[in-house]
């Protein structure tokens, strides 16, 4: 049977929030036309070339920015750092013979860890003068209500917990830097931009491209160049990185341009194929979110009845035990939460090891429990509900006691640590005969 769990099987189970408008009042009609995400980089500004690191690679990679105020701009609204530091790196790049030889990344992802956050906690700082700024706080909550990532405000008091972190401030149009670039780091924002906007401008600081620049993109969409306006070409250079596209192309992303992005005579400048709507700048998507949840994963423990927890054996690649008394790297999993928000109860989740392994209930459900696969799918997820712990929310927390079924919609299999712990796990424990040894308790370590 096919055990691969489908993109269009996921997203009939995502909760439907996900879909719901975060933009309140503003008129939104712009979306749909030449948005405020590219009027930061005038017609005329001169576009250079540039080199950003591939980690895939292990390579220098060229890119295409403009120079507008001094700051190196791709695709109009994301700032790669100075054109000094670009200059600086071109000249490294040179001296030491590292060109690439290959396909052009002008349209780029943040393939360079070192340009992520390492956590999904990011401080920012809101210049007393920018306009709208409830709508600032409106994106931040959409963020907060359907993915883990945090912002949060850094003061006086934090400054030292957080050298880097994101000054949102007045500027011409709505741009942002792209990922994690150390120390501060901007967003520019003016009056035209919406809560939608906000929000995809902040998917840029955490590291998202723009969708309808993936390299598969010709399959999905057109591009019509013929009516674009000066300079706007910039701004439709595919990414040649197909490694680092997470998903199947996504028209609903908030990181897709609207079909009349750029125009020059109100034709459109890109068309969906099979006549989707693309553009929205609503809300993020079912993919937008896990996309990100995949790049900040938290570290996740269950701890049976008998205080053993639960051990990838070997780290992952064999067997699923519930018997050691300490956390060590085997115990400490990787939980990606599907759903895409905070962990809640009935939940889909994947467990991943720390050898990149996942956690799968052999066949399905009703035998035993291992840690082999390197590709989830069916037999890798799971249904996370909440039984107990110190609060009655639904939000599933530190110490919360939770039972861990199979993905299954007629009947799952429930994971039992067999003899309450200290030996193996199963998957093979009936909804109604679920009892202690069925049990466990949430870490965060």
């Amino acid at each position: 049977m096919a055990r691969n769990l489908s993109r269009s099987a996921l997203a009939v189970l995502f909760i439907p929030s996900l879909l719901l408008t975060a933009c309140g009042e503003e008129d939104l009609a712009r979306s749909h036309g030449v948005d405020p995400e590219m009027d930061r980089v005038p017609e005329e500004a001169p576009l250079r070339e540039g080199y950003v690191w591939n980690v895939e690679r292990e390579k220098y990679l060229p890119v295409t920015y403009a120079e507008v105020d001094g700051l190196a701009i791709h695709e109009g609204d994301m700032v790669l750092g100075t054109v000094k530091q670009m200059e600086a790196r071109v000249r490294e790049v040179k001296a030491l013979g590292l060109e690439a030889s290959g396909p052009r990344a002008q349209g780029l992802v943040k393939t360079d860890p070192n340009s992520r956050w390492p956590t999904p906690v990011v401080p920012y700082t809101i210049d007393s003068g920018v306009a709208n700024q409830n709508r600032i706080q409106d994106a931040i909550n959409h963020w907060h209500g359907r993915t883990h990532i945090r912002f949060v405000l850094r003061t006086a008091s934090n400054a030292a917990q957080y050298p880097d972190y994101l000054r949102v401030q007045s500027g011409s149009g709505c741009s942002a830097s792209y990922g994690r670039q150390g120390g501060e780091q901007g967003m520019w924002l003016d009056g035209s931009c919406s809560t939608g906007t906000i929000i995809h401008e902040f998917a840029h600081v955490l590291g998202l491209d723009h969708e309808h620049n993936r390299q598969d993109r010709d399959t999905y969409v057109i591009i019509r160049w013929e009516n674009m306006v000066a300079g706007a070409s910039a701004h439709f250079q595919q990414n040649n990185n197909e490694d680092d596209d997470a998903f199947g192309y996504d028209y609903g992303s908030i990181m897709h341009y609207g079909p009349m992005q750029g125009s020059r005579n109100g034709r459109p400048t890109i068309e969906a194929r099979g006549g989707q709507s693309i553009g929205q700048r609503d809300a993020l998507s079912t993919f937008d979110a896990i996309t990100v949840t995949r790049l900040f994963t938290r570290t996740f423990t269950l701890r049976a009845p008998s205080g053993h927890y639960v051990v990838a054996e070997g780290g992952g690649g064999g067997t699923v035990n519930a018997n050691r008394v300490a956390v060590g790297p085997w115990e400490r999993l990787q939980l990606v939460d599907l759903d895409g928000g905070a962990l809640m109860t009935g939940d889909l989740v994947q467990l991943q090891t720390i050898n990149g392994n996942y956690v799968q209930a052999a066949n399905g459900g009703g035998s035993g429990v291992n840690a082999n696969p390197l590709v989830p799918g069916e037999w890798e997820t799971f249904r996370i509900w909440k039984m107990g712990g110190p609060t009655g929310e639904p939000t599933i927390t530190a110490n919360d006691i939770v039972v861990v079924g199979t993905f299954s919609v007629g009947y799952p299999k429930y994971w039992e640590a067999v003899g309450g712990g200290g030996a193996g796990v199963l998957a093979h424990t009936d909804v109604g005969s679920l009892g202690p040894s069925n049990m466990f308790t949430v870490g965060y370590p």
